[in-house]
């Protein structure tokens, strides 16, 4: 599970902005909207990020994805391996150093201000924490950490230290696996991470392969609507041994949220083609008809697109991070979904932005899993929680919000339209 996620320098957020799933124990209301580590700390399942257009939220989700695509795609695709050909920076082209393709600065600073990226995250696993970070640009990673906290105490165990600048010794290990790692430091390129490159590595520890999966287990996705996005991850579902069970469950989940599809017909192409799909459906007259997907409303093939993530995460203690979850989408089912993570039989987590004030209501979120994007008018973007400010028990939380309260709403101005 994710327990704080921290960068700066990335996309509107130039300072240090910390994203933070670990419950305030001070906080008593909706203890089933809490998860028990350990016996001595408490994780949220559940987080909201409201803010205005432009605000940042995107960014937010953005940045996590740049930092795992970094550890997923380092090692594959590092120098050693590219071959001469160069693209642009941010373009999905597989040839050029992960590092270049995720590097997106702050870019409203002067050329001499420090231009290094910073991800740092912190997640727990089973038998304790892991922390893990790095800091690069689209050349080189200057400095990267990994520590082991047992049964999340405070006490940290070092598992690998990172810093470019150190000539003698750039990458130090820690003291139980320094004899096993450290003759193949020398062999890391400058950009590529160490994590990346251990991961790969038949070693003894566990520590690599365990920090690795835990970056990988959060899964950010962008805006899901009707799009390439939505028909691409439909084609993934019904593409892949989409058998008999897999049907049950996902019409489960859609009798859940009242939509009345009786059943799915899926067609082959070939081999490496895409899948027709048909939705069944009982007409007046009782009897079953079938009609191509793509018809089903915008909101029913957002649905289907997320289940596979949706189950993922409920079922095997994933993190799903998606932006605009609730787009397209009725209060009700939004509501719905949040609340299928707070059952007591889940054992993921769901962290969300939107737009729906509905959702700003003490009976449905706590104050520490509401958080604000807000940019100020230097193009600069800051995450903060509810948490942070002085909440009366009574106060009306969405009357706040969209009264300016909690900043992270737009300035609207008269338009005169046609005035010159």
């Amino acid at each position: 599970m994710l327990l704080t996620f921290t960068f700066k320098n990335f996309g509107p957020f130039r300072d240090e902005a910390t994203f933070d799933m670990r419950a305030i124990k001070s906080y008593k209301e909706h203890l089933i909207h809490c998860a028990e580590l350990y016996g001595k700390q408490s994780v949220l399942k559940v987080a909201a990020m409201f803010g205005a257009n432009a605000s940042g939220k995107s960014s937010f989700v953005d940045a996590y994805y740049y930092f795992s695509s970094i550890v997923r795609d380092s090692f594959a695709h590092g120098s050693e391996g590219k071959s001469e050909a160069q693209g642009e920076i941010g373009l999905p082209n597989s040839r050029v150093p992960a590092i270049r393709r995720f590097y997106r600065p702050f870019r409203f600073s002067a050329p001499d201000e420090d231009r290094l990226t910073e991800f740092d995250a912190t997640f727990a696993a089973e038998d304790g924490e892991y922390r893990y970070g790095f800091s690069y640009d689209a050349k080189h990673i200057e400095s990267e950490w990994l520590y082991f906290y047992r049964d999340g105490g405070a006490r940290a165990t070092v598992i690998l230290e990172r810093n470019s600048s150190d000539d003698e010794e750039p990458i130090r290990f820690g003291a139980s696996l320094r004899r096993e790692a450290r003759k193949y430091a020398k062999d890391i390129p400058a950009d590529v991470l160490a994590l990346s490159f251990f991961d790969g590595v038949a070693l003894k520890t566990d520590a690599f392969r365990n920090a690795s999966d835990c970056v990988l287990s959060v899964l950010p996705l962008p805006p899901i609507g009707c799009g390439t996005l939505s028909n691409t991850l439909i084609q993934d579902l019904f593409s892949q041994d989409f058998d008999e069970a897999k049907e049950r469950a996902l019409l489960k989940f859609l009798e859940g949220i009242d939509i009345e599809i009786k059943g799915f017909r899926v067609k082959q192409n070939g081999e490496g083609e895409d899948v027709d799909v048909f939705t069944v459906h009982t007409g007046p007259d009782g009897k079953d008809y079938e009609a191509p997907i793509e018809i089903e409303s915008e909101g029913t093939r957002k649905l289907i697109g997320m289940y596979w993530y949706l189950n993922t995460a409920l079922t095997r203690g994933a993190t799903l991070i998606l932006d605009e979850m609730d787009s397209e989408l009725h209060p009700l089912i939004t509501h719905y979904l949040v609340k299928l993570f707070h059952m007591g039989g889940s054992k993921g987590q769901l962290i969300f932005t939107t737009h729906d004030p509905t959702l700003l209501d003490k009976k449905y979120l706590r104050r520490d899993q509401i958080w604000f994007a807000d940019k100020d008018g230097t193009g600069v973007s800051t995450l903060r929680s509810l948490s942070e400010y002085k909440v009366r028990n009574d106060a009306d939380l969405r009357s706040s919000y969209l009264g300016g309260a909690y900043d992270a709403v737009p300035s609207l101005r008269q338009a005169l339209w046609g005035a010159e």
